[in-house]
């Protein structure tokens, strides 16, 4: 039930702030792989609802990591409390990516899901996700580069497989994977743009 104190952030060094949500043992391993590809980064860690919204209010992140396998706190609920208290993009981690967890993890907020097991895949995304954040990139949850640049092998590899279609908040298309296309008869790139309802009229 503890959480290492959020750091005091100068605006200087906020681009590199990270809060983790999971176990401290399990936090620490994600701050040492982190800081090996950002070595300026600065690590808090939080273990239950409490102390992670305490975090998420006391200081400005520049990117937030939750854990999927955090006892009591399902991710979920994590990601749409983050989503609420800030606009740093979120990460989500767990023991194994299911396609079905992928799905539920994307829509609700988190730019990727990442198996636990790879941290050097986590590490470079959260280097690439903050140097977006230091060029002053407006980095909102949803929305994510052109071509998906932001995304890990996790969220490409459902994307590419899987009939996914992801929407912004406006439910506009913003991606058709090729087996959606498959399905819906269309070609990908047609239905980017379209609003969701165009795709079910008649």
């Amino acid at each position: 039930m503890s959480a290492s104190p959020a750091p005091e952030l100068a605006p200087a060094v906020a681009e590199s702030t990270v809060l983790v949500l999971d176990t401290r043992a399990l936090a620490q391993r994600i701050g040492t792989a982190i800081r090996a590809t950002v070595p300026q980064a600065r690590i808090a860690h939080a273990e239950d609802p409490r102390t992670f919204l305490d975090a998420l209010q006391s200081a400005r992140w520049s990117l937030v990591i939750v854990s999927f396998d955090l006892e009591g706190y399902p991710g979920l609920e994590a990601l749409a409390d983050a989503a609420r208290q800030s606009s740093a993009p979120v990460i989500a981690v767990g023991e194994a990516a299911t396609p079905r967890e992928v799905v539920g993890a994307l829509p609700s907020g988190a730019a990727d899901f990442i198996e636990r097991g790879d941290l050097p895949e986590l590490a470079a995304l959260c280097a690439r996700l903050m140097l977006m954040g230091a060029a002053g990139a407006n980095h909102r949850r949803h929305a994510q580069a052109p071509g998906h640049e932001c995304l890990g092998e996790s969220s490409q590899w459902l994307l590419e497989q899987h009939a996914v279609i992801r929407l912004d908040d406006q439910w506009v298309v913003t991606h058709c994977s090729p087996g959606a296309a498959t399905v819906l008869k269309y070609v990908p790139d047609a239905l980017v743009g379209q609003p969701l309802d165009t795709l079910f009229t008649g």
